[in-house]
């Protein structure tokens, strides 16, 4: 069965997210707006009108919720990659709907006397050629004035929008690849966690190294979606309580040199009765890391979040998430720097995709 958690519904396929562009607000107030627009084009009588508002308003949260259980749907049946092949195909019809709906019920509540009496369609032509002959020669010119100044601003906005889209380039690739190393193995990750995290591209290895011992070290990158601010949930704090860990520190900032650049990762400690386990783990949107200071209602939508993470839009929405876990017990410990050496002899930085 489906979870729902804020803007997130649970499926067993993973996570479908409702960002704020696509929580129904603008199809409201597209509903609101033609409501009111046919009240006035049928000249319906003033309770007509506000019936017309209402039933406007039901039709845009049914039409939002048929659109959101359809996607839910798709995703649970195919996958949530098949769900951005149809997701701004399903907007578009929600909204052909939605207008056609409300000019419908507009066409059922007009008073057929009255309209035609006061607004015929064959009257139209002669009322606008009576309102041209009265219309100011230098009206007129500014009414013709006004097509060109809106070609003119959108041609501006859109080399704006191309000056702003170079200037902020976005990461459609990883910055973090794996070395060739025979002392690595790599495993395939169980189907219900590559379904849980549904990433673009993923490792899990595992190194046996008879200096540093045995390490576990696992890659992750998202393309840009709006969905990609749900991977911030599978935060090592956040997660590893509900298998039975208990931390037994609180997390710690740790910069390490990868080829030269300088990378911000953050240490975990976890205990489970004698046995100890240290993570050390990182996650960058479009190559800037994250900071730790967001909360789980945040990444929801259920609280406002800090406006550095940049959760809402697809441009700056690429993630990337790298981790090595190594293990130890009371009186031996994990260690730090041999995690970061696992992490750094698995792993490189490709710099030049910057």
């Amino acid at each position: 069965p489906a979870q729902t958690t804020g803007g997130a519904i649970t499926l067993r396929t993973g996570v479908v997210g409702i960002t704020e562009a696509c929580s129904g607000m603008r199809s409201l107030q597209a509903g609101i707006m033609f409501g009111l627009a046919m009240g006035e084009w049928f000249l319906l009588r003033p309770l007509r009108r506000i019936a017309l508002l209402f039933i406007a308003i039901a039709l845009a949260l049914i039409t939002n919720l048929i659109r959101t259980l359809a996607l839910s749907l798709w995703a649970e049946w195919n996958g949530l990659d098949a769900v951005e092949k149809i997701h701004d195909l399903t907007g578009t019809l929600a909204v052909i709907v939605l207008v056609i709906a409300i000019w419908i019920c507009a066409l059922a509540l007009r008073s057929r006397p009255r309209a035609s009496a006061h607004f015929g369609f064959e009257k139209l032509g002669a009322r606008l050629r009576a309102m041209a002959t009265v219309i100011p020669t230098t009206l007129q010119r500014a009414a013709a004035a006004i097509p060109i100044a809106g070609i003119f601003g959108i041609s501006i906005a859109q080399v704006v929008s191309a000056k702003i889209e170079a200037r902020d380039q976005t990461q459609t690739a990883p910055f973090f690849s794996v070395r060739e190393d025979p002392s690595q193995t790599q495993v395939r990750l169980p189907r219900d966690v590559w379904n849980e995290l549904h990433p673009t591209s993923g490792e899990y290895i595992r190194t046996r190294d008879s200096r540093l011992g045995a390490g576990e070290t696992f890659h992750f990158f998202w393309k840009p979606s709006p969905w990609n601010r749900f991977v911030l949930l599978h935060r090592p704090d956040i997660c590893m309580p509900g298998v039975g860990w208990e931390s037994s520190r609180p997390p710690e900032s740790i910069t390490i040199d990868f080829s030269g650049h300088q990378t911000q990762l953050y240490l975990f400690r976890f205990r489970r009765g004698d046995v100890e386990a240290l993570e050390l783990w990182g996650v960058w949107r479009n190559g800037d890391a994250v900071a730790l200071d967001y909360q789980p209602d945040q990444v929801l939508g259920v609280a406002a979040a800090p406006p550095a993470l940049h959760l809402e839009g697809k441009r700056r929405s690429a993630t990337e998430v790298v981790a090595c876990v190594v293990g130890g017990n009371r009186d031996h410990p994990p260690d730090a720097d041999r995690a970061i050496t696992i992490l750094k002899s698995v792993f490189q930085y490709n710099s030049s995709r910057e």
